[in-house]
């Protein structure tokens, strides 16, 4: 028998539902993990350790600033296109990657001068190396958070 701590009241809350919504949880903290593996913001935060203790939080917030106006909108509008095209889930993970390694060429073709051009090689080049796997024995992680099915 499974033994699950929660917080959630038992009644009208099926185990199986609460499964799923760990694994969403779990989901987050693995972005957290992308995040300081492939931004690292663990150098931000010890580089700016110091006598000023507000650098720490500017620099924290610099950071999120950066994956709000930037990282995230630029995923979106890939996933977007992969999802609609291909019907294929961007990895956040794998394409964390990709935008750190092409992030001059994600910034001037997608966030200040949208160019289609360069937006439909990367669709291809995204959908080959940066999405999910299909699993035959269970939903892969982009397909519990979307519920779709394989």
């Amino acid at each position: 028998m499974e033994h699950i701590i929660t917080n959630i009241e038992g009644e009208g809350v099926e185990l199986t539902k609460i499964i799923d919504i760990y694994k969403l949880r779990w989901y987050i903290e693995m972005l957290f993990k992308n995040w300081k593996s492939n931004f690292n913001f663990e150098k931000v935060v010890s580089a700016s350790k110091g006598p000023d203790p507000l650098k720490p939080e500017i620099m924290m917030y610099l950071s999120l600033i950066f994956m709000g106006a930037f990282f995230q909108p630029s995923y979106n509008i890939f996933n977007e296109i992969l999802l609609t095209k291909s019907k294929v889930i961007l990895s956040p993970f794998k394409f964390a990657t990709r935008f750190k390694e092409k992030i001059v060429e994600y910034l001037k073709h997608i966030i200040l001068n949208i160019n289609m051009t360069f937006i439909k090689e990367e669709v291809l080049k995204l959908q080959k190396y940066c999405c999910y796997e299909n699993r035959n024995d269970r939903k892969n992680m982009g397909q519990l958070i979307y519920n779709i099915s394989p």
